[in-house]
């Protein structure tokens, strides 16, 4: 008895079956309608989907959020692992596969990021700004939500380096400051005095920078030779500034400077 009803099934998910996803997608494809701009864009989008499905060894249900956008035109991005995208009518076909591989490759690594380091934002997604991450991580948790091209945008604008000085303290003491000249170069190299109370004999510098950016392999110690051996600073992250925290005996009329590439 067992016999004849295995004999007697067939296997719907088998090559060429019904629910095969090769033969599943050609199905979906027969519902794309030609009378609209959006056509291209949903054979592009199926035929990408389809690949995904096949790669990863997947169910016809991959196709689910298709079905959706072909059947009433909605369609959620996230669940194929894109950023929703505006611009995307503006591509020609060939554009249109670059920009959903791009866009899924970022959605994968954010989607990753977020968790395995949701802690560490910061220093795992370092295209993006402390502040973007805090707004958009943190304090909106809409990160699945934004455009894709609100994340262009942003990477673009961090390409360049933007770490800025934004403010210099001491403990227990007095800084003065000078810049070396007013043009734009001479503005990022500053000269400091700092003094304190004449029974100390140690103090600790704030630097405070705005951004992100700052690696403990790019603070360099110069113009003295026993502190270039040493490592007595640290960096801390919190918000969108980075402090650098220096703490040394001070060593009277010996000269050290302090930079970052």
């Amino acid at each position: 008895m067992l016999d004849t009803l295995i004999n007697s099934t067939k296997d719907v998910a088998a090559p060429g079956a019904i629910w095969h996803p090769e033969t599943f997608s050609h199905e979906l494809e027969k519902l794309i309608t030609t009378d609209n701009n959006r056509s291209e864009l949903s054979r592009c989008l199926l035929k990408d989907q389809r690949t995904t499905v096949l790669d990863e060894g997947a169910t016809v249900f991959g196709f689910s959020s298709l079905y959706r956008l072909l059947d009433d035109g909605n369609l959620d991005f996230s669940e194929l692992s894109l950023f929703k995208d505006d611009e995307l009518l503006n591509f020609s076909q060939k554009q249109l596969h670059t920009r959903l591989n791009e866009n899924r490759k970022l959605f994968r690594q954010i989607e990753d990021s977020v968790e395995r380091y949701s802690g560490q934002l910061e220093n795992v997604l370092t295209e993006f700004s402390a502040k973007f991450i805090q707004e958009h991580f943190n304090d909106k948790d809409d990160w699945r939500e934004l455009d894709f091209a609100v994340y262009l945008n942003e990477k673009e604008q961090n390409r360049e380096q933007k770490l800025v000085l934004d403010d210099i303290t001491v403990e227990n003491g007095v800084i003065w400051q000078r810049a070396k000249s007013a043009s734009k170069a001479g503005k990022r190299d500053i000269s400091l005095l700092v003094q304190v109370p004449p029974e100390q004999s140690q103090t600790e510098l704030e630097f405070c920078f705005q951004g992100n950016d700052l690696q403990d392999n790019q603070i360099k110690i110069a113009h003295h030779r026993q502190l270039k051996k040493e490592r007595f600073w640290r960096i801390s992250r919190a918000g969108v500034k980075a402090p650098v925290l220096w703490r040394r005996f001070l060593s009277m009329g010996i000269p050290a400077s302090l930079a970052s590439n």
